[in-house]
């Protein structure tokens, strides 16, 4: 007997024709799959299901990647494909599941699909889904400069930006050191996005003067169920410590009282120096104490420059004038400069500067 058998591909099925009977020997390779339902976030694990039937399946991959979205630059950074295997999760041989672990699971999109194989070498896939990813981040990489002044206590909010729900606590931390005897600290050391994070400078007198120091400040996530797992999000705050500086010269004058109508006078040399950064609204005031009766005293400006580093300089010249009602002795007196910043007045002060007034 003359046997004729005829076999016709169907999609990824075959059916084989034996005198004229139509025996079914293989099924197409079909994936059914619902997106999982969220809202998800990071650090937390996601798992997927599909259902796969066909005939020889030889794999079942998920594929998937992950957007990170950057507030600062309006964008996605987009991260590579991973495949991972799915297998059986359940008694029901035709659902396969993958977990994807919560180490992993950050940016704010997760995009993903579902591929099966058989032993024939055919693929069938899925469309390309995607999920949202409740996440953090800072609004910029660095913060634009702020300016602290030695002895002023300041305070500067930063954007915690809140992504797709996300609604969790984060940790504040300061895990480099900011410029000697300057501290930066938290108003509170945890912050629930979309809510500001404050910052409280504070310094000393003699605190390191520095110029567009950056001191990193790190917004660190961990789930209560997996304390182990830290996500952390790193911002620059971009400080700049500064304060002025006060001299005079010279520390001893010596003036003879005149005798008459006309007067005498004494004069010393003093020099302000604002560094990078400072500024004052209201302006200096500027006292002198402790001059002995009969005499008086001005402020004449001299010069005014501002050097490379933006430090600027003015130079005085203060004068004392001496009448003949003065009091013939060597006298000490206090030159002092004071500015109102922020509520706070900062003061300059040169002490013991010595008047010798001397008969003719």
């Amino acid at each position: 007997m003359l046997l004729v058998i005829l076999v016709l591909a169907v999609g990824l099925g075959y059916l084989y024709y034996y005198e004229g009977y139509r025996i079914s020997v293989g099924t197409p390779l079909i994936i059914t799959h619902s997106s999982p339902v969220g809202p998800f976030f990071v650090a937390h694990q996601i798992t997927f299901q599909a259902t796969v039937t066909g005939t020889n399946l030889n794999s079942v991959i998920l594929t998937y990647r992950l957007l990170q979205w950057i507030p600062s630059a309006g964008a996605f950074i987009l991260g590579g494909w991973v495949s991972a295997p799915m297998f059986i999760a359940t008694t029901d041989t035709t659902l396969y599941s993958y977990t994807m672990p919560a180490s992993e699971v950050s940016g704010s999109t997760v995009q993903y699909q579902i591929s099966a194989s058989d032993s024939s070498g055919n693929t069938v896939r899925t469309s390309t889904y995607e999920l949202a990813v409740g996440d953090f981040n800072w609004d910029s990489a660095q913060t634009s400069e702020v300016v602290a002044v030695r002895t002023v206590t300041s305070q500067v909010s930063l954007t915690l930006n809140q992504i797709d729900g996300f609604t969790d606590n984060v940790t504040i931390k300061i895990p480099n050191s900011p410029p000697a005897g300057v501290s930066i600290t938290p108003v509170q050391s945890q912050v629930s996005p979309p809510n500001a994070v404050v910052l409280q400078i504070t310094s000393t007198s003699d605190s390191q003067l520095v110029q567009r120091y950056l001191v990193e400040i790190d917004a660190v996530y961990s789930p209560v169920s997996l304390s182990s797992i830290q996500v952390i999000r790193r911002t620059n705050l971009v400080l700049t410590v500064t304060d002025f500086g006060l001299t005079v010269s010279p520390t001893y004058a010596k003036v003879i009282r005149p005798s008459s109508s006309v007067n005498a006078t004494a004069s010393y040399v003093v020099t302000l120096s604002a560094h990078s950064g400072f500024t004052v609204p209201a302006g200096f005031v500027t006292t002198v104490t402790g001059l002995p009766s009969g005499t008086s005293w001005t402020l004449q400006m001299v010069s005014y420059a501002i050097d490379s580093s933006g430090n600027a300089q003015t130079t005085y010249k203060l004068i004392i004038t001496v009448r003949s009602t003065a009091t013939v002795a060597l006298s000490q007196f206090d030159f002092k400069i004071s500015a109102s910043i922020q509520g706070t007045t900062v003061s300059h002060n040169v002490s013991g500067l010595q008047l010798d007034i001397v008969s003719s």
